[in-house]
């Protein structure tokens, strides 16, 4: 009997590491996939937009509506991914992600249509 409570204390008073609030310790992995994921979607809304744009008589305002909605679903389901994947939400992985593709997205909007503040 004795010996049983000795185990039970050494068991419990051993430290156990455990991750960061936020779930698993980030994943190179997981990043790439999110970041790939995250340009895919980009990608796809642009071109929805181009052919929409192109082969279609919809209004200016109902191609952006679609093909943004479009990019909203991609980044919707590649959240559900990665938290899945991650075993939990995966934040620091689709923050890092999503920090990444607005500075692709940014320089890939710029190059194709510099702003004009007039």
């Amino acid at each position: 009997m004795l010996g049983e409570f000795v185990n039970s204390m050494a068991s419990r008073s051993m430290p156990m590491p455990s991750p960061a609030v936020g779930g698993m310790p980030c994943s190179s992995a997981r990043y790439l996939l999110a970041l790939w994921l995250f340009v895919a979607g980009f990608a796809a809304q642009l071109a929805i937009r181009h052919l929409l744009s192109a082969r279609t008589v919809f209004s200016p305002d109902a191609v952006i509506g679609l093909s943004f909605g479009a990019e909203a679903l991609a980044f919707l389901l590649t959240g559900f991914l990665v938290s899945f994947l991650a075993r939990g939400f995966g934040w620091r992985e689709l923050g890092a992600a999503a920090f990444a593709l607005a500075v692709v997205a940014f320089l890939v909007l710029h190059r194709m249509k510099p702003p004009s503040f007039s």
